[in-house]
């Protein structure tokens, strides 16, 4: 977002700016990634009303007042994770499915985070799967 000045090492002035920054701009997808603890989304989704919101979790029950809709996606299996990563590493086609198994493992199958492993392995090119998995660790 090209953010300046960007106040370093203070994490609330630094979501306050990303916020008004959203404002400016209010047509955004934020993402809430493997949200866990609700209280987190009671708090923020006044802060996030005027943006689309997708939030993954394993949470499947949300308090009704909250207006949450759910679409419950299933794990991939392990041949269709490898697959997926495969495709989008392309570069990275002649390393065995045994390299990019513990990365599928890890990932617990799920598809969004499947989708970031392989898109990262794709254009970082000095990493290779089994250098991801070691940084991942």
């Amino acid at each position: 977002m090209n953010l300046q000045p960007w106040p370093a090492d203070d994490l609330p002035k630094q979501v306050a700016v990303t916020l008004a920054a959203w404002q400016r701009q209010p047509h955004r997808l934020v993402v809430l990634d493997n949200l866990v603890d609700l209280d987190i989304l009671v708090d923020w989704l006044p802060k996030l009303n005027s943006f689309i919101l997708l939030i993954t979790s394993r949470t499947s029950e949300y308090d009704s007042t909250l207006g949450v809709r759910t679409h419950p996606l299933d794990l991939l299996p392990r041949s269709e994770s490898i697959d997926l990563l495969r495709k989008l590493a392309h570069r990275l086609q002649s390393y065995p499915n045994s390299e990019f198994d513990p990365i599928a493992d890890r990932l617990s199958d799920f598809p969004l985070a499947l989708y970031l492993a392989g898109t990262y392995l794709e254009y970082v090119e000095v990493t290779t799967p089994q250098r991801y998995f070691e940084e991942f660790r």
